[in-house]
């Protein structure tokens, strides 16, 4: 991609999340292009609909999160789990993102490519997180990444209204209890 196209894209995903964010998903695509001082035309190039630009700021979160997160867990896990500080970091970002927990609470089935491609690069680093916690013996030996993926689902699903907005700290505080390992 020439390096203007790729300014562009770029331009678009950042004002269309912005967007998003503050009016929902009631944003037009017109609105979208005159944030990002683009032309409709070029937004249409990039992205068909509104749900493949959801889709590419959704998978953008997801790998900005691992890149983030996931060191971040690895050094400040100091005395507890790298998973349970993962966890927390995932959903305190899923908190404030809808498109991060539309991503999150997504079935494979549901998901866009590039959620789904974000989704699977992030399986190696978040599965070696899951592996060091297991060897020091701070998670379950029969936890895995698709429990990962399906924690995070649970949890993101009491983010929406009616449920209060901090219910999903109770929830991933019991689901975190779930995650010790049985004691002998």
């Amino acid at each position: 991609m020439r390096a203007d196209a790729q300014r562009n894209r770029q331009r678009i995903t950042e004002h269309a999340a912005a967007l998003l964010r503050a009016s929902g998903t009631g944003v037009s695509m017109e609105q979208i292009a005159s944030d990002a001082g683009v032309g409709v035309g070029t937004l249409y190039r990039h992205f068909p609909d509104k749900a493949a630009l959801v889709d590419a700021i959704a998978a953008l979160r997801i790998r900005r999160l691992a890149d983030d997160a996931v060191p971040f867990a690895g050094e400040q896990a100091v005395g507890h789990s790298r998973v349970r500080t993962l966890l927390e970091a995932y959903m305190a970002s899923a908190a404030e993102d809808g498109s991060l927990r539309a991503a999150l609470r997504g079935h494979a089935t549901g998901l866009g490519n590039e959620v789904r491609l974000a989704i699977e690069e992030s399986e190696g680093p978040i599965g070696s997180l899951i592996a060091a916690d297991q060897a020091q013996g701070l998670v379950r030996d029969d936890f895995s990444f698709a429990d990962f993926r399906a924690v995070c689902a649970a949890v993101v699903s009491v983010m929406n209204p009616p449920a209060p907005t901090d219910a999903w700290h109770r929830v991933l505080t019991l689901v975190l209890t779930g995650l010790r390992p049985p004691a002998h």
